[in-house]
């Protein structure tokens, strides 16, 4: 597997009522971009615990 720079943004969110949120991204045409959501804090050296 070959090493490749990936860039991120961290963008804590908070709900004040349980229930189901819809949620959604906007990426441009030449951008193959992806969403995760995390549990608690985010440790960018040891993210998979929190996914």
């Amino acid at each position: 597997m070959s090493e490749t720079t990936t860039y991120y943004e961290v963008l804590p969110i908070s709900v004040s009522q349980t229930g189901t949120y819809n949620i959604t991204s906007q990426y441009s045409p030449n951008y193959d971009g992806y969403l995760q959501l995390f549990a608690g804090s985010f440790d960018p050296n040891n993210p998979a615990p929190f996914m």
